[in-house]
């Protein structure tokens, strides 16, 4: 994560505080990696199994959350910004690059929606 920036302040409503935020993340790196058999080897029985794997980036990118506040109340609300790919996935691992990139940034407004409910119950 970098870049965030944004403004907080306190307002007192009918004897209670509320805390009132808005924060915007200019960026927020992330990598698609892709699980890939490093080394297999024999086994006694003349069978196969893998040794090793190593986990490739296959696709890497950026994404951007522009209004992240305190009144956010649903995951449609969380705006997320996918920018250009940093590095492009092969045309082989496309489709199952693009359904990762789908999922993460489900979670990451999910994330950011569970931390909004939970500041708010807090302070």
């Amino acid at each position: 994560v970098e870049n965030v920036t944004g403004d907080a302040s306190v307002a007192l409503a009918g004897g209670k505080k509320r805390y009132i935020y808005d924060f915007h993340v200019g960026k927020l790196r992330y990598d698609i990696r892709a699980e890939e058999v490093a080394k297999e080897k024999e086994t006694n029985d003349g069978d196969t199994e893998i040794d090793a794997t190593v986990a490739k980036v296959v696709a890497s990118g950026i994404l951007k959350l522009p209004d992240i506040n305190s009144a956010a109340t649903s995951e449609e609300e969380l705006e997320v910004d996918i920018m250009a790919w940093k590095k492009s996935p092969t045309s082989d691992v496309a489709e199952d690059v693009g359904e990762c990139q789908k999922l993460f940034v489900q979670d990451v407004r999910k994330s950011v929606l569970n931390f909004v409910e939970k500041f708010n119950a807090n302070f």
